[in-house]
């Protein structure tokens, strides 16, 4: 079959001619396949079957040499295999040139079948290159915009079994944390079923351990098959991965006419896989960045943004306790809140208090504060814990003035045709706290504890509208940057000792 698709017969009945008359002999020529079938004959008219009659001996590396029947037999030899016999007979039966004619014209023939057989294998590669050049050309087209990880999965099978024909497939993927195997798309199943292999478990458990291929062309002579619910008789497996790790497999099951998976096929869908990990990559990285920025803001409207970065890097653990830190406490609270949330509807005033704590809110964490707590209308925060700045007491005071001026800022409510303007009062206090995790393991609240936080709470309740009240400890930190007033000491609730008390002025 090799030898009369590889045979150019126009071209060898032209040498036979050729040759037959530089010879000047009228020769029967002829070349056989190895079952001795004739693929050319020449002349034409020549009786096959006496050509037939002609049997070669077993060592057919010998050259030429006479047969019984007055032939020669000259075998034709490609990288060192028999691919069938050239034999012929003279009309001059003492005519010595004709071996040597035999010879050259097998060296011709041979020539001509290594050319041809060239050509084909260049046209074959040439092919190959193409669709895999054009697999991967439409295979970035359809996927380079696609961060949906299932999607993208499709994308990659539906194109994939557009060049290898196949009645099935699926992509996995490797979960990190269980280092298992988990189907993210399947084409060409019914029903498709969940499946999950541990890595080295299976064909695509082998391939995803091995970062090699593997091709069954019959999987129930292949042992660590696993059997799934549908029909799977033969199987290409490639594997998922990157330059840096391997991501999961490719699985093509059950060729379309029955025809095998080879190694050309491993190696077009392992190019196809190559680039395919890069854009599943890019789509896990991208999915990651969704989930840890959802995550970060969901944790920001409860935990101060240092202690989220801190946690989403690895840099803090939630574990019970603390340690003593210098911080700076405020404390604001809505003057006649009382009055006014009798006032006003539940609706309106949580409407109203969510409108005030976003503003509030914004300023705080402007300078570098953390919200420790919301008690009703009241606000709690710290700066230096957990993250420290060697100004925070300057900084709590640009707070505290931001704060009071955003408030006398807000819109004046309009309640039963009364108009209301909002005024906060704003304690600060400096010192040594507890900072730390304090609650339980099923629940806790980072905070500060400590009674320098209790001095803060006082001094915010003696405070007017749109005071700021500080205490010596803050007064001595920041009395060369900020103008302020001497208030005096005021007795405070819970302490023996009246407390000096100062205005900021702004």
């Amino acid at each position: 079959m090799l030898l009369r698709k590889l045979l150019d017969k126009p071209a060898s009945a032209l040498l036979f001619e050729a040759l037959s008359r530089i010879y000047r002999v009228k020769p029967w020529l002829g070349v056989l396949d190895l079952e001795g079938r004739p693929v050319i004959c020449y002349p034409e008219a020549v009786e096959q079957d006496t050509m037939e009659d002609s049997q070669p001996p077993d060592d057919r590396r010998q050259q030429s040499y006479p047969t019984a029947t007055g032939y020669i037999d000259s075998p034709l030899f490609i990288d060192d295999v028999c691919i069938g016999n050239l034999v012929g007979k003279s009309n001059k039966p003492r005519d010595t040139s004709f071996p040597l004619m035999l010879e050259l014209l097998n060296s011709l023939l041979v020539s001509q079948i290594k050319n041809k057989k060239e050509r084909k294998e260049i046209l074959r590669e040439t092919l190959d290159t193409y669709k895999e050049i054009n697999l991967l050309y439409n295979l970035g087209d359809s996927i380079s915009s696609c961060l949906d990880i299932e999607q993208l999965a499709k994308t990659i099978l539906r194109e994939s079994q557009k060049i290898i024909k196949s009645k099935s497939s699926s992509l996995m993927l490797l979960e990190d944390e269980t280092d298992r195997l988990e189907i993210k798309a399947a084409l060409g199943d019914k029903n498709r079923h969940r499946l999950e292999l541990r890595l080295g478990r299976g064909i695509a458990g082998i391939v995803a351990r091995d970062t090699k291929y593997i091709i069954s062309n019959d999987v129930s002579q292949y042992s660590r098959f696993i059997p799934g619910k549908k029909h799977i008789r033969s199987l290409l497996c490639v594997p998922l991965k990157t330059k840096r790790k391997v991501l999961g497999v490719i699985n093509l099951s059950n060729k379309l006419d029955g025809k095998m998976f080879t190694a050309r096929d491993a190696k077009l869908l392992s190019a196809v896989a190559f680039h395919a990990a890069n854009f599943i990559e890019n789509a896990i990285l991208y999915k990651r960045k969704l989930n840890k920025d959802r995550l970060k803001r969901n944790l920001e409207r409860y935990i101060s943004p240092h202690i989220v970065k801190d946690l989403l890097e690895g840099h803090r653990e939630l574990e019970l306790g603390g340690v003593s830190k210098q911080v700076v406490v405020l404390f604001a609270d809505i003057r006649q809140f009382t009055s006014l949330s009798e006032e006003l509807e539940p609706t309106r005033l949580v409407s109203f208090l969510n409108e005030f704590f976003t503003s509030m809110v914004d300023i705080i964490f402007k300078y570098g504060g953390m919200i420790d707590k919301f008690v009703g209308d009241e606000i709690m925060a710290i700066f230096g814990a957990p993250v420290s700045h060697p100004d925070d007491a300057s900084r709590a005071i640009q707070t505290a003035i931001k704060m009071q001026q955003a408030t006398q800022n807000l819109k004046p409510l309009n309640i039963n045709h009364k108009i209301m303007s909002l005024a906060i009062g704003i304690g600060i206090n400096s010192g040594e706290v507890i900072a730390g995790n304090i609650g339980s393991s099923k629940h806790m609240d980072y905070t500060v504890i400590g009674d320098v936080v209790n001095i803060a709470k006082r001094l915010e309740s003696h405070a007017q509208k749109k005071q700021i009240l500080v205490t010596r400890a803050v007064f001595n930190i920041i009395k060369d940057k900020h103008p302020l007033r001497e208030i005096g000491k005021i007795n405070i609730k819970g302490k023996k000792q009246p407390v000096e008390v100062f205005e900021i002025v702004y």
